[in-house]
């Protein structure tokens, strides 16, 4: 990216968010990162604190909840393939549901051990628009990666699957779970392997549920 040091510091200095949306990627992305950020535009709120962490190879990368940036327009051109990559992944993260399912088409095929975290949140969230996205793609999704990322993360991949059992227990249960996009997405792509929801799906199609069987998670 042609953009001299100086120019690049002085628009990071208007990103107070800086800190926090770098710790969501690998420290050797460091300066693809910084020229992501260089093109958002400054944020009239400051970003929500990080949702824990995931590894990624050695390291511990943050989760992030929300952001507030708007979308950028200009110099897009000037960014690489990876920085774009790296631009949408961040968008992923928006306050703005329509903004986060533009982004994640962005990055749906990209096969970087950073990118699976930014997908898989989605699928443990409210907006099942976003999570049936995902699920139609899943076939073409670089599924060694994401398994890579899943069995290095196995306490996140538990508090997402419960998340899923949550919202639809909460808002989707006229859709049997089985069909539940964030389910569907999961299991699809060898990451339902853990006992969350186990009782619901082997209960007979129909059946009510138990008067005795907890409700959402609140995960």
């Amino acid at each position: 990216m042609n953009v001299s040091g100086t120019i690049l510091t002085g628009m990071l200095k208007t990103h107070e968010d800086g800190p926090l949306l770098r710790s969501a990627f690998p420290k050797v992305l460091r300066a693809d990162v910084d020229a992501g950020l260089s093109v958002m535009p400054t944020a009239e709120h400051r970003a929500m604190l990080t949702d824990g962490t995931v590894r990624i190879g050695s390291e511990e990368i943050a989760i992030l909840r929300r952001i507030y940036h708007p979308e950028p327009t200009p110099r897009l051109s000037d960014l690489t393939r990876l920085q774009k990559t790296i631009l949408s992944s961040l968008y992923t993260r928006h306050h703005d549901g329509f903004v986060r399912e533009r982004h994640v088409h962005e990055i749906l095929y990209a096969d970087h051990p950073w990118v699976p975290v930014f997908v898989l949140q989605l699928l443990g969230e409210y907006v099942v628009q976003i999570g049936q996205t995902i699920a139609r793609h899943v076939a073409t999704l670089p599924q060694e990666t994401y398994r890579t990322f899943a069995h290095a993360n196995p306490e996140y991949m538990s508090a997402l699957r419960s998340r899923v059992v949550s919202y639809w227990s909460e808002y989707y249960r006229a859709t049997p779970l089985r069909e539940y996009a964030g389910y569907r997405a999961l299991d699809e792509l060898g990451l339902w392997d853990g006992p969350e929801a186990r009782r619901i799906l082997m209960r007979p199609v129909g059946n009510p549920r138990p008067t005795d069987e907890p409700g959402a998670t609140g995960l």
